[in-house]
């Protein structure tokens, strides 16, 4: 069976030790146990044979991979390489561009990590969702009898948006269903105010934010503020906060230097992989499409250099500093090199 799925850029996605990659043939029987354990809150009328799961994984699974736009897109969570949990995006509406969100916790997890394991889950898909296949909602249906759910949904961003009375029935008693929705949220901006000082403070401070910077050295409070009060007032620097709904996301700014701009943007670090920092980039060269664009990023920093390669910034020279290496780049108008 193969690996990859055609409608995806990147077929892994790892968050604090844990990762989701496309469902493995090696994982159906674990799978198939599990289903047939937590029956209760599933849309699964019968246990599952061998039989059952080696004829889905062949004639359903299998075709997944070769598809353009599958109508589902599956996944085992690994922890060191051991499968977890199971679950991905299905019922994929690829007009309407919405999915239905699946998931299921290894049984023996149930009890001790279900919070832990479906927050990192939901964060991990909604990336997926959002960023590679570009959908605009996604939802979940869940049967009212794992009450514990609920609130970890809410903690991820999502809505009660409708309840169906008397979904289904256990031991003769109705059972509602819930179904909770999210949106692709648009970004918003502004400019930085003197308010701002402090968040931009918090995330200046962040461990992961330091060991990508230039420096990574611990800022005191009053090397902010005289560095803030600085940029706030010059008339060349412009420094933008990037929302969605009314959440701060990340910051951007923006510095005039001669004829060039240099770059430079972080993002809070609960909301990276989304996709904000590539966002960023792509408003500030909508903003100045005649200026040349420059950024510097040390060279231990991935997710920085694949968001500015892929916005066509070129290489344009490296430096040798004590502690690392500093890659820099540029980028011309459109037309000029």
């Amino acid at each position: 069976m193969k690996t990859k799925y055609q409608c995806l850029d990147n077929n892994e996605y790892t968050l604090e030790g844990y990762s989701l990659v496309p469902i493995r043939l090696k994982d159906r029987y674990k799978i198939m146990q599990w289903r047939n354990e937590q029956m209760f809150h599933l849309r699964q009328k019968k246990e599952l044979t061998v039989e059952d799961q080696d004829a889905y994984f062949k004639k359903i699974v299998s075709k997944l991979f070769d598809q353009d736009k599958p109508k589902q897109i599956l996944f085992s969570l690994l922890k060191d390489k051991e499968c977890i949990g199971y679950g991905g995006l299905v019922h994929i509406d690829w007009d309407q561009k919405r999915a239905e969100i699946s998931f299921l916790v290894a049984t023996e997890l149930e009890k001790t990590q279900f919070n832990k394991l479906w927050f990192l889950y939901l964060v991990m898909i909604e990336r997926i969702a959002f960023n590679q296949i570009n959908l605009n909602e996604i939802y979940t249906y869940s049967y009212e009898v794992r009450p514990m759910l609920y609130s970890i949904l809410k903690q991820a961003g999502f809505k009660e948006k409708e309840r169906i009375l008397n979904a289904t029935q256990q031991d003769n008693n109705p059972i509602d269903a819930l179904i909770h929705i999210k949106k692709k949220s648009p970004l918003t901006n502004r400019i930085i105010r003197n308010s701002d000082a402090k968040l931009l403070f918090n995330w200046a401070n962040d461990s992961s934010t330091r060991n990508n910077s230039l420096s990574s050295n611990k800022i005191t409070w009053e090397e902010h503020v005289r560095w803030f009060e600085q940029k706030i007032s010059d008339p060349k620097t412009k420094i933008y906060l990037f929302f969605s709904e009314e959440e701060p996301l990340g910051v951007l700014r923006l510095e005039e230097k001669y004829n060039s701009i240099k770059l430079s943007f972080s993002v809070d670090y609960k909301h990276r992989g989304k996709g904000i920092g590539g966002h960023m980039i792509v408003f500030a060269l909508k903003k100045y499409p005649k200026k040349i664009f420059k950024a510097e990023v040390i060279e231990s920093n991935n997710h920085s250099h694949n968001i500015f390669l892929k916005n066509k910034f070129i290489v344009d020279h490296v430096v040798e500093s004590t502690n690392h290496k500093i890659i820099h780049y540029k980028k011309f108008p459109h037309g000029e090199y």
